[in-house]
């Protein structure tokens, strides 16, 4: 039995939670990853939801969330807001206002930490 959409969770919120847990905030964290990832909350919750930042840091964690409880479906939306990601990145670099800004330079870097990490 399928859950009515109205009921249904957005994958969103538990797999930001536990991308920031894990690698945000975990002691075990690389200095790498606690330097780049420092401004994390503030650089997410500032952003509005079309953000290249915002966008990206779903992408991200549904990804890695998606690779750590093994849901394929899961795995496959995160690939498309990947694509939105990158598209809305495209955008803010080409444009001389947002090239420039916290938000798009954060969204390369997540973008980038997707790319390395869904290879195999």
């Amino acid at each position: 039995m399928r859950l009515p959409q109205e009921l249904r969770v957005s994958y969103e919120q538990p797999a930001i939670q536990w991308y920031y847990d894990t690698f945000v905030q975990a002691p075990s964290a690389t200095q790498f990853l606690n330097q780049h990832l420092a401004s994390w909350s503030n650089l997410y919750g500032n952003a509005s939801v079309e953000s290249p930042a915002r966008k990206a840091a779903y992408a991200l964690s549904l990804a890695a969330f998606a690779s750590r409880v093994n849901i394929r479906e899961m795995d496959d939306y995160a690939k498309t807001l990947y694509g939105e990601a990158l598209h809305t990145t495209a955008l803010a670099l080409a444009n001389t206002r947002t090239r420039h800004t916290n938000e798009t330079l954060f969204s390369v870097l997540l973008l980038s930490e997707y790319e390395v990490s869904s290879k195999p």
